[in-house]
């Protein structure tokens, strides 16, 4: 589920920024979301997740397939482009020309 959602977020940020590039973070925001973090990154997570699996007993060949298996992401929504393209914008400082966003909608969204 972790690797599922990663890939529907970097889905949806291609989809939603188009064919420009994804703005960079500067040091400071990227240290800044180091800091504050609430969770390890997903292949920290999955890392610690696969340990746990193998001391409870699950059969390696699951295991295997869960951390590096397909992943099907076709018949899943997107996070809609409108937060997408805010929150990019929020955490990089560049202007995705947004249009009529609502701020709170779109934070009570990302919370």
């Amino acid at each position: 589920a972790l690797r599922k959602l990663e890939a529907i977020g970097e889905r949806s940020k291609r989809k939603a920024w188009g064919d420009e590039p994804l703005p960079e973070s500067s040091k400071l925001q990227k240290a800044w979301k180091k800091a504050f973090a609430t969770h390890p990154v997903t292949k920290n997570r999955i890392s610690e997740l696969s340990l746990i699996a193998e001391n409870l007993g699950i059969h390696p060949n699951l295991i295997e397939d869960a951390v590096n298996g397909p992943i099907d992401i076709t018949h899943a929504d997107d996070i809609p482009i409108e937060h997408i393209r805010f929150s990019i914008s929020r955490f990089s400082g560049a202007d995705p020309l947004l249009g009529d966003v609502d701020e709170q909608d779109t934070m009570s969204y990302l919370a």
